[in-house]
Formats: structure tokens, sequence, C-alpha cells
């Protein structure tokens, strides 16, 4: 608890004091009392946030004795010493970089970092992690200072020093993989790279969702921060429903570790809930994001409490946008008049134009879906998420057929990007079309009256999957892999047996070929194929 931790620091002030400069103690057990000592002051800093600046400056001071009295021993060239030096000068770089002070922070890295090569080649299995530690802090200096390409070149080496350590002992580095992976993403969204930000950013999320189902309390943390920041990336280049996902898992884990670590979870959660109201406002949910806007203001209120700091700008800030929203309340009507209309008109241009779709039509659906959702009239959203897919397919089908060039200004297939996440990325129509046509017979076949219809759609998705399976990423592969396991019920049901293995068979090769997957959910999606097959 933050009492007993204060505490252990009236203990450890009153021992230093009595102990510093006794001859009877040697330099090498005050350097480490010294170490031990700031260790304690700056977990203390790092919870009680701003007001925890008096302490972060007292861990500075007592890793500069310890740096210090290394560097003075007699044998201070050993290598047992300068490992000494690694092991506290990063941290005390890192107390430098939390506190600002970034030109003394990048001095003591690349000293760091000097030390740490050196001694790597005189045991590399023992001190690469050290090399690629400190490359990885450095690398993030390096980006918050602006020098982008310096702090690239150093993830990069970070993360090939972490994968290959995590070959052979992948529960000791894998979580470092992650996190290096995780702020590689951050510097490359920063500098207008998003399709390699997602890459990296997924490489993390896949790490740190197999580590949170093995060990929750050590991981699920990591795996939050890498779902908002992942959701952040997605809403900036409308992917809205993947956003929303990814900001709704990570306030869910916040939320379950109020208890534990509530500082940090009270804060980070008031971010997300900040960032998805704004995709909200964005996608015409504003009901939702006023709901989650009050919700922000308690949460900064609460914070306050916790730390003693002042949240009062960002309160005012979330009521000038309330304030604001509140207003666009009052026009929704007129703008749910303006997109039905447009989308009539849209719909009637479809026979002769199908690129109306991608150029206004798919983005007008989506955007009407919203307000009926987010007015709870689920009657109208559900017939209008219909409307919308049956358009994409018509219009896929037909583009696929021909292979058109793809028109469309930046708001082209906003609806697929928002409902199938893959499609943004999708070379050819025919996967587009493929995507509608599972789509729409997920939704059809959910009822009874239209089961058969979905069925064809499954078949016709299926078809076009195969066509197309050297280009599918991984949810095309899984979707590939669902619409073919529905439609071998539906022949088992039928009694076309041979059918039905064919397409059990396609099932599970394709689940098996699914990279960014639970696992859990790929085993069971693979024991069902393989239960029909036998």
């Amino acid at each position: 608890s933050r009492k007993e931790y204060r505490y252990a620091l009236e203990v450890g002030e009153r021992l230093y004091h009595l102990y510093r400069g006794r001859e009877d103690t040697s330099a090498e057990d005050w350097a480490g009392f010294c170490n031990d000592l700031a260790v304690l002051f700056n977990e203390v800093g790092r919870q009680t946030g701003q007001s925890g600046s008096q302490y972060l400056a007292r861990s500075a001071e007592l890793y500069e004795e310890s740096l210090q009295t290394y560097r003075n021993t007699e044998d201070s060239r050993s290598w047992v010493n300068r490992f000494r030096i690694v092991f506290v000068g990063h941290k005390l770089a890192d107390v430098y970089y939390e506190t600002h002070r970034f030109k003394e922070a990048e001095t003591l890295f690349l000293e760091v970092l000097d030390h740490a090569q050196n001694l790597a080649r005189l045991l590399p299995s023992d001190l690469e992690k050290y090399v690629a530690l400190t490359a990885n802090s450095l690398a993030n200096l390096y980006h918050v200072t602006g020098r982008h390409s310096e702090a690239e070149e150093l993830y990069v080496k970070s993360a090939k020093i972490y994968r290959h350590m995590a070959i052979t002992n992948p529960d000791a580095y894998e979580s470092s993989v992650a996190l290096v992976c995780n702020n590689y993403a951050i510097l490359l969204q920063s500098t207008q790279r998003p399709r390699k930000a997602e890459t990296m950013y997924k490489d993390a999320l896949r790490i740190r969702r197999r580590l949170a189902a093995i060990n929750p309390a050590e991981h699920e943390l990591d795996l939050a921060a890498t779902c908002k920041a992942l959701a952040g990336l997605y809403h900036t280049i409308q992917r809205y429903t993947d956003a929303e996902a990814l900001y709704q898992e990570a306030l869910r884990i916040y939320g379950s570790y109020m208890e534990q670590d509530p500082i940090h979870c009270q804060k980070q959660g008031c971010i997300a809930c900040t960032e998805l109201a704004g995709l909200y406002i964005d996608i015409y949910c504003v009901n939702s994001a006023a709901g989650l806007l009050s919700d922000v203001i308690l949460g900064y209120q609460k914070l306050s409490r916790l730390t003693g700091e002042d949240f009062m700008g960002k309160i005012k800030t979330i009521q000038t946008t309330q304030q604001a929203l509140h207003r666009k309340m009052k026009t929704m009507e007129g703008k749910e008049q303006e997109l039905a209309y447009a989308i009539r008109i849209s719909h009637g241009m479809l026979a002769e134009d199908v690129t109306v779709f991608d150029t206004g039509l798919g983005k007008n659906y989506f955007y009407l879906y919203n307000i009926y959702r987010d007015s709870g009239r689920v009657k109208e959203a559900a017939e209008t998420r219909e409307a919308m897919a049956r358009d994409a397919v018509s219009a896929y089908r037909r583009l696929a057929a021909t292979e058109a060039p793809r028109r469309g200004n930046r708001f082209a297939n906003v609806w697929l990007t928002s409902f199938r996440p893959e499609a943004a990325e999708a070379p050819r129509y025919g996967i587009r079309f493929a995507d509608a046509a599972y789509y729409l017979g997920d939704l059809l076949t959910k009822d009874e009256k239209t089961y058969e219809e979905g069925i064809s759609l499954y078949r016709e998705a299926v078809q076009a999957y195969r066509s197309n399976r050297d280009d599918l990423n991984d949810i095309s592969l899984k979707r590939y892999a669902t619409a073919c396991y529905e439609a071998a019920v539906s022949a088992l049901m039928k009694e076309s047996y041979e059918d039905a293995e064919q397409l059990f068979t396609e099932s599970y090769s394709a689940f098996g070929k699914v990279k960014d997957m639970n696992p859990d959910a790929r085993a069971v999606s693979m024991m069902m194929a393989c239960y029909h097959l036998g």
C-alpha cells in the first residue's frame, strides 16, 4: 500500500544518513544500497503521478550516487563493475527521461549502450538483452524529440535482438518483443505510415493476447495499451467498427484492474473514453458520445482526488465538446432525412453506375445505420444494414466480373473498412465481393426465412475466396474458413456428403493458415471441422 511504501522510504532515509561515509561500509555495498533505495523512490514517484516529482528527483540523486560509486571503485573497468554501470546507468537514464531531462538521458543512454555492446561480445547470451533494452529506451527518447530516423534504426535493432532471443527463450523475451513492436508502431503511425504501423501493432497484439491468456495479472494492462493504440490508428483510417471494438476491450481491461492500479487505469480509461467519444461523434452516434464524455468528467474528478493533480483544464475542454454535441443533437433529425434522401438517389443510380457505392452510397448507409443504432431503433438499423449489404454484393459482384479500376474519394469503401477491416487493403474486387457476400450471408442465415439465401451467398463467397486464395489476409482467411464451415453444415443436413466433406476439409485447411487468431478459438474451429469430417 501507499502507506507501507512511505514508511519504507522513511526507514530507508534514516539508514542512508546513518551509514553514509562510514569506513566499515564497502563501496559495493553502499552503491547497492543507494540503488535499492532509488528503486523504492522511483516506484512511489511513478505511482503518485505529478505529485511524485519530488520522489523521482530523490530517486535520480540516489541513482547518481550509486553510479558514481561504481565508477570510482578500483576495479571500475572489470566486466562485473561495467555490468553494474549498465544496470544502474539505464535506470538513472530512465528517470532523466521521465522527468524530461532529455540531454542528460541521451548522454547516459549512449554510454550504457556502448558498455552493453562491449559486454555482449564477451557474454552474448546473457548481456544482449541489455543492448536491446537500451536501444529501445534511446529510441523512445529520439522519437519524442523528433529524431525519427535515428529512433527507427534503434527500434529495428532492438526488435531484431529480442526476436532472436525469443526463439530459444520465448517465456523470457516475447513480452519484450511486443513492447518494442508497440513502440515502433507508434513511431510509424506518427510518421504517416499506417500500413506498416498496423503490422507492428498486430504483432504486439498477437503476443500480448497470448501472454494475457496465460498470465492476465502480468500482461492484460499491456494488452489494453496496444488495443487503445491500434484503435486510434483504425479511427484515423476510418476503420470504425474495428476501432470501436478495440477501445471497448481496452476499457473493459482498465475497469477490471481499477482496484489494483487505480491511478494508471483511471487515467488511461479517461483517455480511451475520450477517444471513443470522438469516434462516436464522427459516425453520428451522438448519444453514446455524450454518455462517455460525462463518464470522462467523473473519471478526471476521481483522478484529481487520487493524485492531487488539477484536471480542470481537461474537464473544461470536455464540457466545451459536450456543449457542441448538444447543439449537434438538435440537427440529427435533419441529418437523418438528408442521408435517407441521398441513399435513395444513389441507389437509383446503382444499376447504371456501380461505382456510386464506393463514392458515396456505402458511406451514407453506414452513417444512417449508426444514427438508428445510437437512438435504439433496432428494426430500422437492421433494415439499413441489410440494404447496405445487398447493394454492396450487387456492386462488387459486377465489379469483380470486370475487375474495373477502383474509384473513390477519401470516403471510398467506408462501409467495408468499418464492417470488414481487411477491405481497406484488399487488392482485388473479387475479395471485396467475397467479403460482402460473406457479410450478407452471415446476416441472412440468422433468420429461418432467409437461411437458404444466406447459404447461397456463403457458397458464392467460398467460390470467390478460392479464386483469390493467394491474396487473402488473415481476416479474409477466417471468413473463408467460416463460410466453408457453414456451407458444409448445410450440405450435411441435406445429406450431400461428398460436398460436405470437401467444404469441411477446406474449412480445416483455411483455419490452420490463420496467424492472427486466438489459439483456443482456432483449435475449437479446427476441432469442429475435424468432428464433422470424422
